[in-house]
């Protein structure tokens, strides 16, 4: 008997290019009305704008929204008890800033919202204004106290122990042509071995009490390479990426916007560059706020990482060096992404 003929139909299996809806995390029903209660608030929301790329105190936040000290620390207290916020103590003073969240979670969605409107020009004037406030305070201690790199050295931490470490992170070889700046020179120690790898070398400060000590130094020794010195302001450079590398040694604690360090570096750093920063840890000692003109008690680790990984640099090495006097010095490398 001849089996019947079975007629194969073709089967089609149609693919989606269109990527899958990333999906949040379920939050209960009161985490979402407690952050977005929280939000919900045109002062709140702009303070979480505000908060977004630098750390402010309670009265720099009052002088930002002209608002009195009782009612915003009402408002800081409901972001923070959302987790929106997070405080961070600088001796007797209580800064804030806005709290670390992965991705794709309720908090990060509400902060991409947020961000969506820029802030008015009223309240940039008033950042700008605070953070000239800040730098003129810091530059006119130094202007009063050349000897406060020896007094650092003494007090804290000598140059020597960490500057070993800073130039272990810098590549052995390097191009012909190739730039290295180093932010706050000091004694001029570090251009000097840096005079060895690069080029050319640029010390920038903005004091020029602290340039002078840095010329009559390396007036001393002689240069392997060209060096250059520069009075100025690091955020004034202009926003093209040619440095090879970029080195902050004990520095970032004596800046007016730590945060917006790295959003500059990563405009003047070429793609493949690197940045090495030697940092105090967080500490207590709020004593070097008047001897040593200290803007800020140290960093952590983690916080200093997350600003540089922010502004595309991926970490290379990580190392604490010994503790002396009771500061502990970090040594970070990062590597601008392409």
């Amino acid at each position: 008997m001849r089996r019947p003929t079975l007629k194969r139909t073709p089967i089609t299996v149609q693919t989606s290019l269109r990527k899958p809806a990333v999906l949040l995390p379920e939050p209960t029903n009161y985490d979402v009305v407690r952050v977005a209660k929280a939000v919900g608030d045109d002062l709140r929301a702009n303070i979480l704008r505000v908060l977004a790329a630098d750390s402010f105190g309670v009265q720099e936040l009052c002088s930002i929204f002209s608002a009195a000290q009782p009612a915003l620390s009402h408002h800081l207290k409901i972001l923070r008890d959302a987790d929106l916020v997070s405080p961070r103590k600088e001796g007797t003073n209580i800064f804030y800033r806005r709290s670390s969240h992965a991705s794709h979670t309720l908090h990060s969605a509400l902060f991409a919202a947020v961000d969506a409107q820029p802030l008015s020009s009223d309240i940039c004037a008033q950042i700008h204004k605070l953070n000239q406030q800040r730098a003129e305070r810091c530059q006119a201690f130094f202007a009063n106290n050349r000897d406060v790199l020896h007094q650092q050295d003494e007090l804290i931490c000598p140059a020597d122990v960490y500057l070993p470490c800073v130039m272990q992170n810098l590549p052995l070889n390097t191009q012909s042509g190739s730039c290295a700046l180093e932010v706050g020179p000091g004694n001029g120690t570090l251009l000097l071995q840096l005079g060895e790898r690069y080029a050319q070398v640029v010390g920038m400060d903005s004091s020029s009490t602290m340039l002078a000590a840095t010329a009559d130094s390396i007036a001393q020794q002689p240069a392997t390479n060209q060096i250059k010195l520069v009075q100025g302001d690091f955020f004034s450079l202009a926003d093209n990426a040619h440095f090879d590398a970029l080195i902050a040694a004990m520095v970032l604690h004596h800046m007016p916007s730590p945060e917006a360090f790295f959003q500059k570096a990563a405009k003047v750093t070429r793609p493949g560059g690197h940045l090495v920063i030697a940092e105090l840890c967080a500490h207590t000692q709020d004593w070097v706020t008047k001897t040593v003109g200290d803007l800020w008690l140290g960093f952590e680790p983690t916080v200093l990482t997350q600003w540089a990984e922010g502004n595309g640099f991926e970490i290379q090495d990580q190392q604490h060096l010994a503790q002396r006097n009771g500061f502990q010095v970090q040594v970070l490398s990062f590597v601008r992404n392409a």
